[in-house]
């Protein structure tokens, strides 16, 4: 009976592991793909959505270990920030308060959507809302700190409101149809004739 135990056990680990490597690989091609979003000339990158898909899908320290892992390749070297960006300076300069924000995001986003409310899309795209809304404010306090408050509220708030919002409801579409397609595939497993 133990040794069934033990096999269920690093089944379940190895199942997480992969989970976490999924995570930060597609925090890594996220970053790497950037859009317009029509009404604004600011280019937006998949990285935040990836950030809050990571926090609704894995367990919150599972999120908040996701994106410290994704930051951690970034730092050792590997090209994985936006713009194929790295090391200690892109991690340490001017967008360091987004870095730390995408943690907390992740976390929030963990906590606050259990699988069980996967469905919920207007909760979870006011979820997403605020955690976007998260990771601008510590964006924009580290940035207070370089520039002024001011000024990094013009530069590195403002323009991104707007596409923190459409990606907001990009990340709860995605959501729901993740959740929709796992409860289809449960149901054909439980009535295979069907």
């Amino acid at each position: 009976m133990s040794g069934t135990r033990g096999s269920e056990k690093s089944v379940f680990q190895f199942q997480q592991a992969i989970r976490l490597l999924l995570a930060v690989v597609g925090l890594a091609a996220a970053a790497q793909f950037s859009f317009a979003i029509p009404g604004t000339d600011i280019p937006q990158t998949g990285q935040t959505i990836a950030v809050l898909l990571s926090g609704a899908m894995l367990r919150p320290g599972q999120a908040a270990l996701a994106v410290m892992l994704y930051l951690l390749a970034g730092l050792l070297g590997l090209p994985v920030y936006s713009d194929g960006g790295s090391g200690w300076s892109a991690l340490s300069g001017i967008s360091a308060g987004y870095f730390a924000g995408f943690v907390a995001a992740a976390y929030f986003c963990a906590v606050l959507i259990p699988a069980k409310r996967q469905a919920m899309i207007l909760f979870n795209t006011g979820v997403f809302i605020i955690a976007h809304g998260l990771i601008l404010a510590l964006g924009w306090a580290w940035m207070s700190l370089e520039i002024g408050a001011r000024t990094a509220l013009s530069e590195g708030v403002t323009p991104f409101v707007y596409g923190g919002l459409v990606k907001s409801l990009i990340c709860a579409g995605l959501l729901y149809g993740w959740h929709w397609l796992l409860s289809w595939q449960l149901w054909s497993r439980q009535c295979p004739g069907q």
